[in-house]
């Protein structure tokens, strides 16, 4: 095979990479005249990567559930929860739920997650990207991608004053080329909240006070645009 042919094909394959990469993913269906939202393109929850939907349809939830139990097959659990129930199957590499509850007025709404179970383990030990105070002990830590922006929440709790994490965490970004909005600043319900802005960035800073210290919700969004 000459060289042209090998980069021809070595191109080809890289465009269609984040197609195949997700090719493999299992689909389930929608009811009809339900409505659909994408709860972002691809969302990697603890180092799982996931796709997950809000459903939203006027069938009522026996219903509902008898349509995703049937595409499910025999080999899935139910359990029951308060106000609704969770079907669940594992699939090959990946896992599938699906809770139904009740809205009220007639809506149902069906939350649909389908997790990477094997990708969850080679992302173990994956960097923050970002510093966190000493001790911090991380509690949640999502990033989504959606329409050309990335989006990462880390939920973390560490044992030091509202006043010292906002001060440290002003120091880490304004490192990383983000500008502390003066008029961002607010109190609201034991909130401390700061806002930042960078380029094609921006970052929302939540502080909140625990029986041993405080709660921290750092977001970060970037435009890839």
């Amino acid at each position: 095979m000459t060289p042209l042919a090998n980069l021809f094909i070595f191109l080809l394959l890289y465009c269609l990479w984040p197609l195949l990469a997700f090719a493999d993913w299992p689909h389930l269906p929608q009811p009809q005249h339900a409505n659909v939202e994408s709860i972002g393109e691809r969302v990697v929850l603890n180092g799982v990567p996931m796709q997950m939907h809000r459903i939203l349809s006027q069938q009522n939830p026996k219903h509902l559930q008898q349509f995703y139990q049937r595409h499910l097959g025999p080999n899935h659990t139910m359990t029951i929860l308060d106000g609704g129930i969770l079907l669940a199957q594992g699939r090959d590499q990946h896992f599938i739920t699906i809770r139904i509850t009740p809205l009220g007025n007639g809506v149902t709404e069906a939350l649909t997650t389908v997790s990477d179970v094997a990708a969850a383990r080679a992302n173990q030990g994956r960097p923050l990207g970002i510093n966190l105070p000493a001790q911090s002990k991380v509690l949640s830590d999502m990033e989504s991608f959606d329409q050309g922006k990335t989006a990462r929440q880390l939920v973390y709790q560490n044992q030091y004053s509202i006043d010292s994490n906002i001060s440290y965490l002003v120091d880490v970004l304004k490192q990383r080329g983000y500008q502390l909005q003066p008029q961002s600043r607010s109190h609201a319900a034991g909130q401390n909240t700061r806002l930042f802005a960078g380029n094609k960035r921006e970052a929302r800073l939540v502080v909140m006070p625990s029986e041993q210290g405080s709660n921290v919700v750092l977001t970060i969004e970037q435009s890839q645009e």
